[in-house]
């Protein structure tokens, strides 16, 4: 699911409202137009971080950014095993009332599937 991530300006004040005005986190949401869930999810994080108000001096705009909004992992990093196509086919061709095909279709399915595998 994608989220607008929140302004700086509302994360320091979601802080500030959190550990200087000791506000709950359901008056923080109400006042910030914000759900309960991204002020919990925002807190946690700065806990997790060791943050609170006042912020340090030497904690920068970039770094409170790094520190609560932490970038996304991609999916294209993530390992995943190759179908052996070569044995599905020997499979399918064996039992063809297995899958959902009848003689001769078989082929007719698989072969953009094989051709497209082989052509890389």
């Amino acid at each position: 699911m994608s989220s607008k991530k929140v302004s700086m300006i509302k994360l320091k004040e979601i802080l500030r409202l959190k550990y200087e005005a000791q506000l709950s986190l359901r008056q923080i949401a109400a006042s910030l137009s914000l759900s309960i869930g991204v002020i919990s999810k925002y807190v946690q994080r700065a806990d997790a971080a060791g943050l609170s108000w006042p912020l340090p001096d030497d904690v920068s705009d970039l770094t409170l950014k790094a520190r609560l909004q932490p970038g996304r992992v991609r999916a294209e990093s993530l390992d995943f095993a190759e179908p052996d196509f070569v044995a599905m086919e020997r499979e399918l061709k064996q039992n063809p009332h297995a899958g959902c095909c009848g003689e001769g279709e078989l082929d007719t399915l698989l072969y953009p599937i094989i051709t497209l595998h082989f052509t890389f």
